[in-house]
């Protein structure tokens, strides 16, 4: 499960709250870095088999914490890829 929560007044109003669940297939994600901001790019499958871009901003998020997220996500894509290749075979 994948939380973004808005920075201001966060506590008392969850106007900006994005909550994505994993009871989906996480087939891949990209960080984009523009000029002024940071975005996280998600790319799921669903269980019909169609694919969804999730987008996250993740300008405010430190450069270690945003490393960690990159490792637990490319330890999940890596998983669902094994389990793709166990299935098909």
């Amino acid at each position: 499960m994948v939380i973004n929560k808005s920075l201001l007044l966060s506590e008392y109003l969850n106007k900006k709250e994005h909550v994505v669940e994993f009871e989906k297939k996480l087939i891949g994600f990209k960080f984009q870095n523009f000029i002024v901001y940071k975005r996280l790019v998600l790319y799921i499958i669903n269980s019909r088999g169609h694919r969804k871009k999730e987008i996250f901003n993740v300008t405010l998020v430190q450069h270690k914490k945003r490393k960690y997220v990159k490792q637990s996500l490319n330890k999940i894509v890596r998983n669902n890829r094994a389990k793709k290749i166990i299935v098909d075979d």
